[in-house]
């Protein structure tokens, strides 16, 4: 595994499924991707705690207590706004991996939207890119990362 929060909540859902609990796992970087995003949150963060908040009441209204929700939380304010969505306490586990890791899949995910010069954007891209986000290839993948 490469410290992927999505890889990362599945592994946790196919656990809980192995045991017989009810849950259900949210990729939460597909909460805030729109377009066009407004001029003032080019990122959508704040569409993806609204968004959040009503697939969650929906789960939870369909017997669902156990949600996890994959996804990044850059600061306490988005930790404790994820949390207020929720609707319940939230636990955070914080994935790591090595920086040549990190620099290839920031690259391979935002080159085609920015070039390989830029390695700005996560949800939603960029405000004007008519490209879709998508998630970089595994690592096994390809053959060589990209320098």
């Amino acid at each position: 595994m490469d410290a992927q929060p999505a890889d990362s909540a599945d592994l946790l859902g196919d656990l809980l499924a192995d045991r017989g609990v009810p849950h259900a796992v949210i990729d939460l970087d597909r909460f805030c991707q729109a377009w066009p995003a407004p001029e003032d949150d080019p990122f959508q963060h704040r569409l993806l705690p609204v968004n959040l908040r009503a697939v969650a009441d929906n789960y939870r209204a369909a017997g669902l207590h156990r949600l996890v929700p994959a996804g990044v939380a850059e600061n306490a304010a988005e930790r404790a706004a994820y949390q207020d969505a929720l609707g319940m306490p939230l636990r955070v586990c914080r994935l790591t991996a090595a920086l040549p890791t990190v620099r290839a899949r920031l690259r391979t995910r935002h080159e085609a939207d920015h070039g390989t010069d830029s390695l700005t954007g996560a949800c939603g891209g960029p405000r004007n890119s008519t490209s879709s986000w998508r998630r970089p290839a595994s690592p096994t993948s390809r053959s060589t990362p990209p320098t």
